[in-house]
């Protein structure tokens, strides 16, 4: 007979106590195995694996598996700086608790930030964890156009969710959402540059994405002949090699006769009218013709 621990890991690192118990372990040596640290008890019937991630063991502990913003950020998915817990159920599901504390019903507590689907019957994905399409597709349906499009690209970018299974699945979701997907591929470089794309296809600006303009040069994108757009990333300048490597470029750009607007993560995000009103003043000083 295996070790508990071994016996819970086996099944992904979720396991329920009637499977513990059928597989010879007894009621006492499943607590003495919590007391020891070689499991968790999650909840009520159900213990992990401690190196379980944290957000995994949390959606656990309420009562479902990890989706949405949340699930796809565990699969390494873009997602924004802030999303909530999020988790499917099982429609019938009863007794969730709180994320933190499995003493605690999540319906006594004034606050919290948890999203609970009850729609949980996909087969795919772990016990603590929708696979990448559910958890793009929850995202899909439930978050505004933006973000959705930029969470599918990603998903497609990573090679987590293939183009016809996207395609395929897409198909369920409201005539209006899948319009507003319809052009995502794989060439946005980061989230915000998606968020841009997005919103330049909303406006009916034509553009070229990732352009390789110079030799050793590619922009995120190209408006007209010559109005350059870069988008930096959520982690931009992290070091001052980036700033600079970034600032050389837009020199060596305006040499070739570029104009180069560059825009922050949290312009992107929070600040877009102020985005596309230099981009307007642009276009419409003729900035991008050659």
């Amino acid at each position: 007979m295996d070790s508990i621990y071994l016996d819970v890991r086996r099944r992904g690192g979720v396991a329920r106590t009637w499977e513990l118990l059928r597989d010879g372990h007894t009621s006492h040596q499943l607590t003495a195995a919590v007391h020891r640290g070689e499991i968790v008890r999650a909840r009520q019937g159900h213990y992990v694996c401690p190196e379980l991630d944290e957000a995994e063991l949390q959606a656990v502990r309420v009562g479902g598996r990890l989706t949405g913003l949340a699930g796809a950020r565990r699969h390494g998915i873009w997602t924004p700086i802030h999303a909530p817990l999020e988790l499917t159920v099982a429609p019938d599901a009863r007794a969730l608790r709180s994320p933190t504390n499995k003493s605690v019903r999540l319906k006594e507590l004034r606050r919290h930030r948890v999203r609970v689907h009850w729609n949980d019957g996909a087969a795919t994905g772990t016990r603590s964890l929708v696979g990448p399409l559910g958890c793009v597709l929850e995202v899909a349906r439930t978050q505004p156009a933006n973000i959705a499009f930029a969470v599918v690209e990603s998903a497609i970018a990573l090679g987590k969710v293939s183009r016809s299974s996207w395609a395929r699945a897409a198909r369920s979701l409201p005539h209006q959402t899948q319009v507003k997907l319809r052009r995502v591929d794989r060439l946005s470089g980061s989230g915000s540059e998606s968020l841009a794309k997005f919103e330049f296809i909303a406006a009916g600006i034509h553009f070229s994405q990732q352009v390789q303009v110079t030799s050793g040069i590619r922009v995120d994108f190209v408006l007209g002949d010559r109005l350059v757009v870069e988008i930096d990333g959520a982690e931009f300048h992290a070091t001052r090699e980036g700033f600079e490597e970034d600032h050389r470029r837009d020199a060596a750009l305006r040499a070739f006769g570029y104009r180069v607007l560059r825009f922050s993560y949290w312009q992107v995000s929070e600040r877009w009218a102020d985005v596309m009103a230099a981009v307007t003043a642009a276009l419409v000083s003729r900035d991008h013709l050659a």
